[in-house]
This record gives C-alpha cells, sequence and structure tokens, in this order.
C-alpha cells in the first residue's frame, strides 16, 4: 500500500489530547504544508494564525460548536479566509470569487495540515468556529473569516481507540453517470466495516 493510503487510513479526530507541548520546529513543517496547499488559481486565500498558550487554546476550543467532544489540544491553527482576494478580478470575468472557492480553499488547507500532522506522529481534531467570535478573540480584521481550526497535540492514553470503517467502494462510486447503490447505515459510522 504507498505511504499515502496509508497515512489516510491511519487518520482519525481525536477527542483527547496529551498535555506535551508541540515543538515550533513541527509547528512550522505543518504550516508549510498549509502553505503549499492547492487554492484557486494560486490566489492562496488563507492567512494561519497559530494559538498555543493554555489559556487561549482553552478559551478557542469553548469557542467551537461540539465542544464537549473535544479535550484540550497542545496548540491550534486558525485557519482565516482572506476575502480580500475576493475582491480581485477573477480570470473567468466576475468581480469576485463566490463564497464556495473560499471554502474549497480552506478545506485544501486544513486537510494539508492534518495529513502533515499526522505524519509527524501528532494528531488532529478539525473543529468549526462559531462566527464572529473566534474572529473576535483572534483579532481578525472586519470582513476576514475564521473558517476552521484545526487542534494539533499528542494523543492521551485515555484516548477512545474505536475502530475506524468506510463504507465500500462498490456503495459509494459510480462509473459514467450517477448509480446511487449505497446501503442505508446502521448504527454509528465508526463502527461501519473496513474495505
Amino acid at each position: 500500500m504507498n505511504d499515502f493510503l496509508s497515512l489516510a487510513k491511519q487518520r482519525r479526530t481525536t477527542v483527547e489530547f496529551d498535555t506535551k507541548p508541540v515543538g515550533m520546529n513541527l509547528i512550522k513543517s505543518i504550516l508549510e504544508a498549509g502553505r503549499w496547499a492547492p487554492s484557486i488559481f494560486n490566489l492562496q486565500p488563507w492567512h494561519f494564525i497559530v494559538v498555543q498558550d493554555k489559556e487561549s487554546v482553552e478559551l478557542l476550543t469553548k469557542l467551537c460548536a461540539y465542544n464537549r467532544v473535544f479535550g484540550q489540544p497542545a496548540a491550534m491553527i486558525a485557519i482565516v479566509s482572506d476575502l480580500t482576494f475576493a475582491e480581485l478580478k477573477s480570470f473567468y470575468g466576475e468581480a469576485k470569487l463566490p463564497a464556495d472557492e473560499h471554502m474549497k480553499c480552506m478545506g485544501m488547507a486544513a486537510l494539508n495540515i492534518v495529513y502533515a500532522a499526522e505524519s509527524l506522529g501528532l494528531k488532529t481534531a478539525i473543529m468549526s468556529p462559531r462566527k464572529g467570535v473566534a474572529e473576535k478573540m483572534l483579532g481578525v480584521p472586519e470582513g476576514q473569516k475564521c473558517e476552521v481550526i484545526v487542534g494539533i497535540g499528542y494523543e492521551s492514553e485515555t484516548e477512545p481507540k474505536n475502530e475506524i470503517g468506510r463504507l465500500p467502494l462498490n456503495d459509494i462510486v459510480s462509473y459514467g453517470k450517477y448509480k446511487r447503490k449505497r446501503a442505508k447505515l446502521t448504527g454509528h459510522p465508526v463502527k461501519q466495516n473496513v474495505d
């Protein structure tokens, strides 16, 4: 199996983090991966904010949806959508980039960050900040949005070891035209069969 597929299969959202700090050399490697994420027309419409002090990490975690699910990571990278790029006349003639294009770019950057962290032996939790509140705490200028936050740290010994499953390819792939064959999920999606 290729290295990337192995990495993708072992990655999962971590809910219990160890208190061990993450070194700045590792943070910089992770940021470098985020920097190299694909983006529309290579506009790179993001800004990364690294948060490491314990009180700020704790508060920022509380400002995210589903915050009771996550323990406190050692560090967080907030991914801010730099909407000033949206005002550029895009190559296809519209006055600004559609919002969904920004979301795709933020998702690409987040995914690069997550897989870079995993490759370095760190674990992650992708978090959804409450709109407007995280921006205020982080000093994000008006008109820009904190779209996603990635919590990063070492896995705690108390982290639940749930089996990660995925639906079989035959249930989620069509060739040529859409043909839905997917069976209804039964039980928790985490417990689906591994293919």
